[in-house]
């Protein structure tokens, strides 16, 4: 069993570092500070800690040594579609299946489930790229904070 609690510092700081990286070219327009404002926001303990308590919610972690070196989110507030809110993965840990065990372990946390639904920034090639991999499609576009994102679903049964 994994304790959230003391851990909830170290979640949002390591899903902040895996979505921008100090000393790299961000992937949107804003540049850091504004990238490290959203992260803080998107990911405050605060925050984590009301979502933990939300009923329906999977939120899954990846370990190696005691250490997080990944997460995903996951709810249904539309039984039979999940929503797949996160999926963040350190960046020295990426290509090595964790976030493919991550998406796994999501979908099994909602048996019956017909369809996982998520939103990715259309700027985030690799995101894009590991969720075609996974036969998501696109399904539309949006505006979110400034941002272009895309709609992507997975048809699960």
């Amino acid at each position: 069993m994994f304790s959230y609690g003391p851990r909830r510092r170290q979640i949002s700081s390591r899903s902040a570092r895996s979505w921008s990286r100090p000393g790299t070219t961000p992937t949107t327009p804003f540049g850091h500070e504004r990238v490290a404002e959203i992260t803080g926001q998107w990911h405050a303990p605060e925050l984590l800690a009301k979502q933990l308590q939300t009923p329906g919610v999977s939120f899954l972690v990846a370990a190696h040594q005691s250490k997080l070196v990944g997460h995903a989110f996951a709810n249904s507030p539309q039984p039979p579609i999940v929503m797949l809110l996160r999926l963040y993965v350190l960046p020295r840990w990426q290509h090595r299946g964790v976030g493919s065990r991550l998406l796994d372990a999501a979908i099994r946390a909602y048996p019956g489930s017909t369809a996982l639904r998520l939103s990715v920034e259309a700027d985030n090639i690799k995101g894009v790229s590991f969720y075609r991999r996974h036969g998501f499609q696109l399904r539309g576009e949006q505006a979110e904070e400034g941002l272009k994102v895309l709609r992507m679903e997975k048809m699960l049964a």
